[in-house]
């Protein structure tokens, strides 16, 4: 009887001593949450409660908890340079940046697992998802055009342009890329092959924005002379032109 009694006492101080340790983490955990939260770091923040929850449940967690999930902003990812450009896929999966220490960055957005597409020579000024999302197209102050497979991060170059590439932007069927520039000429390029298959001239100052106008074999462009121009691609010849009195056009959007 005496041993069975020392037996039961000593499940109970193990049970005791785990229970504290479980609760010390918690808190931890909590604590560290809670850290996470007022640098910014939602990611961590979110991961670190949940194991706090895990570990033990408590009102204190549960607040928190709540407090996080209200918060708006989801992640905050830093890539140690200011941004010029931002596309996302169609599919929302990646998110991708142009930046102006030269490089380019994919960011899952399920995982937040960052991709850094290193080549050119300057800053990246414009980039765009292919209709399918496996591409990346970026346009930089090298005056080159980088086409990039998201699936191991190689590239070509497209080589024409002589100042800076400012503007890319892919066809409805994603079989075409074109670019704008400060040396105030837009280019067509077959993706595939990788050749300019089009010089389009006209603007009398840089190129800043080009786009193609959906479902419809029709591009837009716009410039620093204030004016846009739609360019009709089987007889691109004679463009309609818009004229905005006394500014630039910076950029250009289609719903």
């Amino acid at each position: 009887m005496a041993a069975f009694s020392l037996l039961l006492a000593v499940i109970v101080i193990l049970s005791l001593l785990f229970s504290e340790a479980r609760r010390r983490q918690a808190d931890a955990l909590r604590e560290g949450a809670s850290a996470a939260l007022l640098r910014g770091d939602l990611r961590e923040a979110r991961a670190k409660l949940r194991s706090s929850l895990e570990a033990r449940d408590s009102l204190s967690a549960r607040t928190l908890w709540r407090r996080i999930s209200q918060e708006p902003l989801l992640a905050r990812e830093e890539v140690g340079s200011f941004i010029r450009t931002l596309d996302v896929s169609s599919d929302g999966r990646f998110v991708a940046v142009g930046c102006g220490n030269f490089n380019a960055y994919v960011i899952d957005t399920k995982t937040l697992e960052r991709q850094v597409l290193r080549g050119h020579r300057g800053q990246v000024l414009d980039l765009r998802f292919s209709p399918n999302g496996q591409i990346i197209a970026t346009g930089s102050d090298d005056q080159e055009i980088r086409l990039w497979k998201i699936s191991d991060g190689s590239s070509r170059i497209l080589r024409g342009h002589e100042q800076s590439v400012t503007s890319v932007a892919f066809s409805n069927d994603g079989k075409t890329l074109v670019s704008g520039s400060f040396d105030r000429t837009i280019r067509l390029w077959d993706i595939e092959s990788g050749e300019s298959r089009r010089q389009l001239s006209g603007h009398e100052e840089s190129v800043t924005s080009v786009e193609f106008v959906p479902g419809r074999e029709i591009l837009a462009s716009a410039s620093h002379d204030g004016s846009v121009r739609f360019w009709d691609l089987h007889d691109p010849t004679e463009p309609r032109t818009f004229v905005v009195h006394g500014t630039s056009v910076g950029s250009l959007a289609f719903d």
